[in-house]
């Protein structure tokens, strides 16, 4: 039975659910100094998180002097290079843990009888290789998930949380919640027309960089969503 007003969390991974401490700001820092010799800072970086990760390398360069596409074969190149590094770095890291027991908070979810999904800016065998770490591809612990590169537009786009809706027949999008950590999380999830969309200070934006789009809530970290779905 399901008791909440809501029928669908979809939380974020990198920094909302997963710990990052500035990880994947760094394999991408790391990526453009290598394959493209930019020195970008965490500051330059950090503001384009949570999008597709094609979109952000093209955005970097482009606001660095040299315009591309996401399409571009060089993209495509230190694309490729990136997504390596950070399979590699989820494969082995002994850092990589879930944040704030968010898998329990899955299962709470599920016992008030909400669906529970995943969202990513990364591409699918990123977010594979994230899931597998941690026991998140068994059944049972997420009812759907997607990644970026399965929808024609990832965030700040709503079709990510359209495509999840689809795959778990879920009709109203006002009955969903959406959390994250990064300003395009929030915009997608106002972009969706959520019913809730809710930032976290678990990741790498402050909350006054939260605050500035408008979220429904600003909560410390995920293990205190279920409050909020409960209302």
């Amino acid at each position: 039975m399901n008791h909440s007003k809501y029928d669908l969390i979809v939380f974020d991974l990198s920094g909302t659910t997963v710990y990052d401490n500035n990880d994947v700001t760094n394999v991408l820092r790391r990526t453009l100094k290598i394959r493209a010799d930019l020195d970008v800072t965490l500051e330059q970086a950090n503001a384009l998180l949570g999008s597709a990760k094609d979109v952000s390398l093209a955005d970097i360069l482009t606001r660095c002097g040299r315009p591309h596409q996401p399409s571009d074969p060089f993209v495509r190149e230190l694309l490729a290079d990136f997504e390596e590094r950070m399979i590699h770095h989820y494969q082995t890291d002994p850092s990589v843990r879930e944040l704030a027991n968010a898998s329990k908070v899955f299962a709470q979810a599920k016992a008030m009888g909400l669906k529970v999904a995943a969202d990513t800016g990364f591409s699918a065998k990123v977010a594979k290789s994230v899931l597998h770490r941690l026991g998140w591809d068994k059944a049972g612990v997420l009812d759907a998930w997607i990644s970026a590169d399965q929808v024609r537009m990832g965030r700040p786009a709503p079709y990510m949380i359209y495509r999840l809706m689809e795959q778990l027949e879920v009709t109203d999008v006002s009955r969903v919640i959406k959390v994250g950590d990064t300003a395009v999380d929030i915009q997608m999830g106002k972009a969706a027309r959520c019913g809730l969309t809710v930032a976290v200070l678990s990741g790498s934006h402050t909350a006054e960089q939260l605050r500035s789009h408008q979220p429904d809530a600003i909560i410390a970290d995920v293990s205190h969503i279920l409050g909020l779905a409960a209302r």
